[in-house]
């Protein structure tokens, strides 16, 4: 189970990071917060991973 938290944690990370550097290049105002709100998303879930994963650790 913590292998499967650490995953997700990398996973929503890397996808909040992608989504940032898409958002800054973007020149279309309403795609760049679309994508800024899926990267804010993303980092949310990212940090309830890492908790979890912490709390499995404890």
């Amino acid at each position: 189970m913590k292998m499967v938290n650490h995953f997700l944690f990398f996973w929503h990370q890397w996808r909040a990071n992608y989504f940032a550097a898409m958002a800054e290049g973007c020149l279309d105002k309403k795609l760049k917060m679309q994508l800024e709100e899926k990267s804010d998303m993303h980092k949310l879930e990212a940090l309830q991973c890492k908790a979890k994963t912490q709390n499995i650790t404890c």
